[in-house]
């Protein structure tokens, strides 16, 4: 194999292992992305004693948005969701599609006040989102919360503890039937 093959082989191994690790649909991260930056995130906190918080993101209603408009439109909802995240974060947050219609936020450098400030203005920029009704009959929201990583604790508990606040705060907004 002469040197410039291996060369396109490389490139081609690491444009693939990149891509790995893209959620098709949103152009966002995926689970197996954050499998490898989590630990690397948390080590880096600890060993800086640097800030780093989570914002768990859930599509409100989505499995209503696919039984009334169509998979189709759902997956648009999730793409424009995936957009407002892209153009709301830093670019130094990671956006990591959790789960169908949930999203993970990993910001560095941020305390929790810092993300819960983030995931407020976010709220706004979803309003505006929905002003102009891009999507007839539908209307975007998303329940949100955020936590800050502390020395001892684990990454998956911050997520698992950012996770119960987005979990609390669509029980408190959701009507009462």
């Amino acid at each position: 194999m002469t040197r410039g093959e291996l060369v396109r082989q490389l490139v081609r191994s690491e444009a693939a292992e990149q891509l790995a690790m893209i959620d098709p649909l949103t152009g966002v991260f995926n689970r197996r992305y954050l499998d490898e930056v989590l630990p690397k995130e948390v080590s880096r906190a600890e060993r800086l004693r640097s800030q780093l918080s989570f914002a768990m993101i859930d599509v409100d209603g989505f499995k209503s948005v696919n039984t009334r408009f169509g998979h189709v439109i759902g997956d648009r909802v999730l793409t424009e969701v995936a957009h407002l995240l892209k153009a709301h974060f830093r670019l130094s947050d990671s956006i990591v599609r959790y789960g169908g219609d949930e999203f993970l936020v990993v910001m560095p450098d941020t305390d929790e006040h810092g993300a819960q400030i983030s995931v407020e203005r976010l709220q706004g920029s979803v309003d505006r989102w929905n002003a102009p009704a891009l999507i007839a009959g539908y209307k975007m929201s998303l329940s949100c919360g955020a936590a800050a990583f502390a020395k001892g604790a684990t990454g998956a508990e911050v997520i698992e503890t950012a996770d119960q606040r987005m979990y609390f705060q669509k029980l408190r907004d959701s009507p009462v039937a």
